[in-house]
């Protein structure tokens, strides 16, 4: 039992708890958010890099091989993170497009882009559509 002399101070802290939750939860939103749409930015940068590089694969294949390791480092600092149904969708789909065209490369064929490109997109999508129903 809470002595009659503490009850206002912890009425106060109750109180303080109750005002400062919804605002820890927006700030964690929010960083969230920011923290997808800067890994997106980083994604489609890296994404132009590798179209680049397949186009004038025969040229350089290390070069394409370089543009996966960054797409990869990308998945890797976001996965698990965004709270966001379909960002975690778009990011299986980014890694599994990126191993099928790491498997290319290795096997001596110019890399199929377009899984990767499209995961890409519907990945940046995913940061700008926010809505409550895709945070778990």
């Amino acid at each position: 039992m809470i002595h009659p002399a503490m009850r206002p101070t912890a009425t106060a802290a109750a109180a303080l708890l109750a005002l400062t939750a919804p605002l820890t939860t927006a700030c964690s939103t929010a960083g969230r958010t920011a923290d997808c749409a800067s890994v997106a930015d980083s994604i489609n940068g890296h994404l132009t890099s590798l179209k680049k590089t397949v186009a004038t694969y025969g040229k350089d294949p290390a070069a394409a091989a370089t543009a996966i390791r960054q797409l990869q480092s990308d998945i890797d600092d976001i996965a698990g993170k965004t709270g966001n149904v379909t960002a975690t969708k778009a990011i299986n789909e980014l890694s599994t497009g990126l191993a099928n065209a790491k498997d290319d490369l290795e096997g001596g064929i110019k890399p199929n882009i377009k899984p990767i490109a499209d995961a890409a997109a519907a990945f940046t999508k995913s940061c700008v559509t926010n809505s409550p129903q895709q945070h778990r």
